[in-house]
């Protein structure tokens, strides 16, 4: 198990041990330096302090040149074992050679201190501590050999022995505090890489379960991706259904007639009681070593399926109640870090919060589409008597009657008038959110419709009570194949809402065309739309209110309406507005609809 920065550096005479013999990874080319350096220094000294009536001094010199060289040469090849082996041989070679050079030149004090030099630097460059202990042990025994045999010719005994042991002593406690810094240092190292790829990895997941919402395919994905987090084996999705029958949604690494296996067993009985027990409280369930009875259980609920040394099943909760499980199982027994469980707990957790979301977006459709269907059989109930009641109003306006009876129902008209609109608006905007609106493009003259849209809008009650609109038309407008009803209602809800808050200001609408699209413009001149409402007037139900803080007729859907429909045929929409100076929107159309989009 991995442990955490803060005790990654052993406590203990054993673990010291343990810690500074254990194998690491090591550079080559790192190797390869020290050796060439190694190499030139050598050199070099061979070449300055060369004596021609001492030749073997120099082939001794030169036998270190040759080491250094083959180092230099072998380093990319090196293994664990060969690195260290090829240090030991370092270690007493260097201290070996010296010492020869020593007594030939007279075992002066210069000498000796140069010989603990190189006993020195070895020993410091070791990389394990058991070479530490080998090389050390044998130096300082050569050295109390050497001392005995060859004492030296200018200086103590005494001061001898305490330059060449105490070098030894110091370069293997050097040493050593280099073996466990770099060991430290690189354990630390792993531990943090290990952290933050466990921290990509879940957040990439988070990422992956937040975007799916619609289909039982996600699941798969799902199951690639934990097994990818757990390494070699199998992992499987199963989830309870509501008569408590599991049911496998998703599988990776399993052959198909095995996934296939795991069919009509209940929830409980795919699971050992100590199991399920736990499960059910949503706790992970880790065997890393399955004895014989437990292997034989958990085959026999599985139908063979798992073939497990080893295992982890997650649970998967929704709401506090175990949904599901993920099983993820090897072959053989392994042993599992208590923060990679934690990992997979988590990644399990995710996947419990997608269906929960799933489960959330399904019902919400639901919602929608009943309230969808609800305004629709409502809107066209609807219609068939508000039909009748403005087609008798218009017959009773056309007839010799009293003035108050016509104004009477010139009133009732109007009301009736409104709320078909109201009507026809909420139906529009059913089939808008419920993407049930169907385009039919058919060739017409710009021109013509805006005389059209223009003789239609003269009919609408709030153009009786509000200033003249002014029409303005491009010479040039062309043809455009578009869907001609949709233009219309554009148009016309813009056009009813500029009449709404601008009774007394008047309304002009434009008709123009830019290189590749059809422009149209309605601006008003009344008091503006706020800075702070401009994000929010398309939305539905979103109203302001009028100049003098009457009640403006709507309930906030023709701006939304005429968003939608823009968007739909590929156009665009922009607002401008200054307070106390009026408002423009502008719609941009392409000339031709593209069906293939």
């Amino acid at each position: 198990m991995m442990a955490p920065p803060g005790s990654v550096w052993p406590t203990s005479w054993r673990a010291l041990w343990a810690f500074t013999n254990r194998p690491r990874p090591f550079e080559p080319r790192a190797v390869r330096l020290a050796c060439s350096t190694l190499l030139v220094a050598y050199c070099a000294i061979a070449v300055v302090r060369h004596d021609p009536t001492q030749p073997w001094l120099f082939l001794a010199r030169a036998l270190v040149c040759g080491y250094a060289l083959a180092g230099a040469f072998r380093a990319p090849t090196f293994t664990w074992r060969g690195l260290r082996a090829y240090l030991v041989g370092l270690g007493f070679l260097l201290p070996a050679a010296s010492w020869a050079v020593a007594t030939a030149s007279g075992d002066h004090l210069s000498d000796m201190q140069l010989t603990a030099l190189v006993t020195f630097i070895p020993l410091a460059f070791m990389v394990a501590g058991a070479d530490l202990l080998i090389v050390g042990g044998g130096l300082l025994l050569l050295h109390a050999c050497l001392l005995v045999l060859t004492p030296p010719a200018d200086a103590p005994l005494a001061t001898a022995t305490l330059l060449l042991l105490g070098s030894t002593v110091a370069g293997a406690l050097f040493g050593l505090v280099m073996i466990v810094t770099r060991a430290g240092l690189r354990e630390s190292t792993v531990w943090w890489q290990r952290v933050s790829e466990r921290e990509r990895l879940l957040r990439e997941f988070a990422e992956v379960t937040a975007r799916s919402l619609r289909s039982d395919a996600m699941l798969d994905g799902f199951a690639e991706r934990m097994l990818a987090a757990f390494g070699s084996g199998r992992c499987a999705i199963v989830l309870n259904d509501n008569d408590e029958r599991m049911r496998v949604v998703a599988t990776a690494g399993f052959e198909p007639a095995r996934a296939e296996a795991i069919t009509a067993a209940r929830f409980g009985d795919l699971l050992v009681p100590k199991v399920r027990h736990l499960i059910e409280q949503g706790e992970p369930v880790v065997r890393e070593r399955l004895d014989g009875a437990e292997r034989h259980a958990m085959e026999a609920r599985w139908g063979g399926s798992i073939d497990a040394g080893s295992f982890v099943v997650l649970p998967l909760m929704i709401k506090d109640v175990a949904a599901g499980i993920v099983v993820l199982s090897a072959p053989e027994p392994r042993t599992f870090a208590e923060a990679d469980v934690r990992l997979w707990a988590a990644m399990a957790h995710q996947i419990g919060v997608a269906l929960a979301n799933r489960r959330l977006f399904e019902r919400l459709e639901t919602a929608l589409h009943a309230k969808s269907e609800f305004l629709n059989t409502m809107s066209h109930e609807l219609r068939s008597p508000l039909h009748v009641i403005i087609g008798y109003s218009g017959m009773l306006l056309e007839t010799e009657a009293d003035q108050g009876l016509c104004d009477t129902v010139g009133r009732m008209r109007a009301s009736a008038l409104e709320l078909l609109r109201l009507v026809e608006d909420s139906m529009a905007a059913a089939r808008l959110e419920g993407s049930s609106i169907t385009l039919r493009t058919e060739e017409f003259s710009l021109t013509d419709l805006a005389a059209e849209i223009a003789e239609n809008v003269r009919a609408l009650p709030e153009a009786k009570r509000s200033a003249p609109i002014t029409w303005q038309t491009a010479p040039d407008l062309p043809t455009a194949c578009l869907d001609r009803l949709k233009v219309k209602e554009i148009v016309q809800n813009l056009v009813s809402n500029a009449l709404k808050f601008s009774p007394d200001g008047g309304v002009c609408v434009r008709f123009g065309r830019t290189s590749d699209a059809v422009e149209i413009a309605v601006e008003d001149r009344g008091p503006g739309i706020p800075e702070e409402a401009r994000a929010r007037i398309f939305e539905m139900f979103e109203r302001l209110e009028s100049p003098n803080g009457t009640r403006v007729p709507g309930v906030g859907l023709g701006l939304y309406i005429v968003r939608q429909l823009v968007q739909l045929m590929g156009g665009t929409i922009a607002l401008e507005s200054r307070p106390r100076e009026g408002s423009r929107f502008t719609v941009h159309l392409p000339l031709t609809l593209d069906t293939a989009a």
